[in-house]
């Protein structure tokens, strides 16, 4: 079969990793791995801008790298810090620090972290309602909560059966 190389070569330019054929021996190989000149051919000019760019490109690779292994530690570290502090808003009640009755207290979640229903506990009534976020760190309100926050403040607080 005397087409059945061209052939070939002609069906493979359809696929990802395309044939070729070799001037001096006529085999087929993959483009991908051709040389396309001889490194010896190249002018010195040439051959240190070609120098230079490998190492660029060797170099960005090399920060790609440790900006992905950063990237993988900064999420470890900051899920690490979001977990904690889903603990701490869980454990806050009961620590001797916090200012009001544990069994005031109710958790909510979100977008506030409690609502205290100060004076319950120990008066069987309420005296007034403080709703409260535990922070840690430098942690700050969420736009959402700063809303809450704001809501309170404008007395903008309603009751209601349903």
């Amino acid at each position: 079969m005397p087409n059945a190389l061209p052939d070939r070569i002609i069906a493979s330019m359809n696929r990802e990793n395309p044939l070729a054929e070799c001037q001096n021996c006529e085999r087929a190989f993959h483009i991908q791995r051709a040389k396309l000149f001889y490194v010896s051919d190249i002018a010195p000019d040439t051959r240190k801008q070609i120098d230079s760019w490998r190492r660029e490109i060797e170099s960005g690779h090399k920060e790609l790298r440790e900006r992905r292994k950063q990237m993988a530690k900064t999420s470890t570290v900051g899920a690490q810090s979001v977990n904690l502090g889903f603990l701490f808003e869980a454990i806050a009640p009961v620590l001797p620090t916090f200012p009001f009755n544990p069994h005031d207290c109710r958790a909510l979640g979100d977008p506030i972290d409690l609502i205290i229903f100060h004076g319950l506990a120990e008066h069987g009534r309420v005296d007034n309602l403080i709703f409260a976020d535990v922070k840690t760190g430098a942690s700050r309100l969420s736009n959402r909560q700063k809303s809450v926050r704001d809501a309170v403040n404008k007395n903008r607080i309603e009751w209601g059966i349903y």
